[in-house]
């Protein structure tokens, strides 16, 4: 009985010992000599935490936020526009527009350009943030939508250059019904397959309009009329031997309007802008962008 007593106070001894050394473990008094190591380990992480803060915002690894400040810049129409001219890489005269046919005020215009020495094709898109002109985010159609394509390539001849104009002249119109225009000019009527036309002609121009016969908005007259009206004010360009201009009265088939103009060997044309006369509108004010 005494030995187990004895056992039994030396194990609460030593149980004793080990809390009492587990206790200076957890919570050890500072030593002075202990300070300067402290003190310079603090300082070490100090001068990793700058560097680190250093190394993040210089301009080889600029920060999230200086990223995000650039593409949030807005560029107005004219600053899109001299971007589009200063990267082309063509030999050809450029011909672009001063103003592009937005949907609202708060949209952002941007481009995307295709250029060699004897062609250029541009495409304008309009998005609701900034898109830099180029880039690969124009390729997601819920972000950018095309509004417009301004094209020109130069051919061998002047004859090559004027077949790819799509020109009809007077005598070779099916002249249908006539229809007065206004402005003492004369449309006539010519339909088959399931679709009609309007043409007409204004000194060297041939005009178009296309509707469907089956379905959608058929009536094209209105719209002759205001394109009429508005040429009656407006002046396309001067072509050296015809132009053309083809619209469909269909405000979803933007694929079918096309205005084209020959200038010795180069074509110009103007497409895809879903009203026929905001389309003229780009034509009658290109900048010639002369230097």
């Amino acid at each position: 009985m005494k030995k187990q007593v004895s056992i039994a106070v030396c194990l609460t001894f030593i149980c004793l010992a080990g809390c009492t050394e587990g206790n200076a473990t957890t919570e050890p008094v500072t030593k002075e000599s202990d300070q300067p190591a402290n003190t310079e380990k603090s300082t070490n992480e100090k001068d990793q935490e700058n560097a680190m803060e250093e190394n993040l915002s210089s301009p080889e690894n600029p920060s999230k936020t200086d990223e995000d400040d650039a593409n949030n810049v807005t560029l107005t129409e004219e600053e899109v526009i001299a971007s589009v001219k200063k990267q082309l890489q063509s030999s050809l005269p450029p011909k672009l527009p001063k103003q592009l046919p937005m949907s609202s005020a708060d949209m952002q215009l941007s481009a995307a350009i295709h250029s060699e020495n004897d062609m250029y094709r541009v495409i304008f898109f309009e998005s609701k943030k900034t898109i830099p002109v180029n880039d690969e985010e124009l390729n997601n159609i819920s972000s950018a939508k095309p509004i417009a394509v301004i094209e020109a390539k130069q051919y061998e001849t002047a004859q090559e250059a004027e077949s790819k104009i799509g020109y009809i002249s007077p005598e070779d119109i099916q002249t249908g019904n006539e229809i007065d225009l206004g402005h003492s000019i004369t449309g006539f009527e010519e339909g088959g397959a399931g679709h009609k036309w309007l043409n007409w002609h204004e000194g060297r121009w041939y005009l178009q309009i296309q509707a469907n016969n089956i379905e959608g908005n058929n009536d094209y007259v209105p719209l002759a009329k205001r394109m009429v009206d508005y040429l009656e004010s407006n002046t396309l360009p001067a072509p050296d031997k015809y132009g053309s201009v083809k619209v469909n009265v269909d405000d979803q088939k933007a694929e079918d309007n096309r205005i084209s103009w020959q200038e010795g060997t180069i074509v110009y044309s103007v497409s895809e802008v879903a009203d026929p006369i905001k389309m003229l509108e780009i034509v009658t004010h290109l900048e010639g962008m002369e230097e």
